[in-house]
């Protein structure tokens, strides 16, 4: 991550919730966060592990990368969720599906063959850590 200065309190305040186990606050946060700085990849990065959607998980990662696209861990999720996200949920799009304080989509997901989905949870988890 590129990003030189300390961490916004909000955003520690929505990791610390969304460890917790706290989604819907932390996403709150971040979206607040997010609406103030949309250019804070922390925030982003985040955010991917704060929404159920998988359309909403890319459309995080997609503004990771448009804000950084050397993060190649942010990459290596994109690559494997695209896919899926063709399967599972063929009419949204990432503009209808944007990050929401308590918006909830879930959708079933199905990767692409020879996709471990350990390797997306351990992905997902390195993201959360950058």
């Amino acid at each position: 991550m590129a990003e030189s200065r300390a961490m916004h309190p909000t955003l520690v305040q929505a990791v610390r919730l969304i460890k917790e186990g706290d989604k819907p606050e932390g996403r709150r946060l971040l979206s607040e966060l997010l609406r103030a700085d949309p250019h804070n990849e922390s925030a982003w990065l985040w955010m991917v592990n704060a929404v159920e959607g998988v359309a909403q998980r890319i459309y995080c990662l997609e503004q990771v990368l448009r804000i950084n696209p050397g993060n190649e861990p942010a990459r290596q999720v994109l690559g494997q969720l695209k896919p899926s996200m063709a399967r599972a949920e063929p009419e949204a799009t990432p503009a209808e599906e944007q990050p929401e304080a308590g918006s909830e989509s879930r959708a079933e997901v199905t990767l692409q063959p020879g996709v471990d989905p350990d390797n997306v949870s351990r992905l997902l988890k390195t993201l959360s850590s950058l």
